[in-house]
C-alpha cells in the first residue's frame, strides 16, 4: 500500500488534490480511499488531505500517520509545528514543498529536521504562467504526487483532472 498526505490551507486545493491523485489511481485501476480532515472550515487554515491507494480492498482507516509521500502545498506551515508534517517523516521517502525553488524548499526543510528527501518545485508560480492564476493549484499538486508515485500514466491524470474540476462540489 501506498499512503500519501497532503498539507495545505483551506481553499487552496489540498483535498481536491489528494481527490486529484485517488481518482487518477481509480481510475488505473487501483482501490483508493481519499479523505480530508479539518476543523472548523476556514480559509487558510491549516489542513491535511489522505490518500491510500493499493492493488487489494484498503482494510485500514483514519489519519495516515506514517506516510510514504508527504505533499506541501504551502512551505510556510513546516515553520507550523501545530500543522504536523513532519509526524511520521521517517516512513516517508520524499517530502514534496511547493516553493519558489528547489534550493528553498530543502533549505527551509533541512532548517526543520526533515529527513527524508525534499523534492521542491514552484507549483504556484508554474500554474500562474499557465492559466494565468494559482488557482489550479490543485491540479498541480495532483500531479506532482502522481508523478511521484510513479503508477499513473499520464492520460488518466488529465481524465483525472477534467473529472474533479468539472464536477460541481
Amino acid at each position: 500500500m501506498i499512503r500519501i498526505r497532503f498539507h495545505g490551507r483551506g481553499g487552496h486545493g489540498i483535498k481536491t488534490a489528494s481527490r486529484i491523485l485517488g481518482t487518477a489511481a481509480f481510475v488505473s485501476g487501483y482501490q483508493v480511499q481519499d479523505s480530508p480532515v479539518y476543523g472548523a472550515e476556514r480559509r487558510g487554515a491549516a489542513i491535511a488531505a489522505y490518500t491510500r491507494i493499493d492493488q487489494e480492498p484498503i482494510q485500514e482507516r483514519g489519519l495516515i500517520e506514517q506516510p510514504d509521500l508527504i505533499v506541501v502545498g504551502d512551505e510556510t506551515l513546516l515553520e507550523d509545528p501545530a500543522a504536523g508534517i513532519l509526524v511520521g517523516q521517517d516512513n516517508a521517502a520524499v517530502l514534496f514543498v511547493n516553493a519558489e525553488s528547489s534550493e528553498n524548499a530543502e533549505r527551509i526543510a533541512r532548517a526543520h529536521g526533515v529527513r527524508p528527501r525534499v523534492v521542491g518545485w514552484d507549483v504556484s508560480g508554474r500554474t500562474r504562467e499557465v492559466v494565468g492564476r494559482a488557482s489550479a493549484l490543485s491540479a498541480g499538486l495532483g500531479a506532482a504526487a502522481v508523478r511521484l508515485v510513479g503508477l499513473i500514466p499520464a492520460d488518466r491524470l488529465q481524465q483525472a483532472v477534467q473529472q474533479e474540476l468539472a464536477s460541481p462540489r
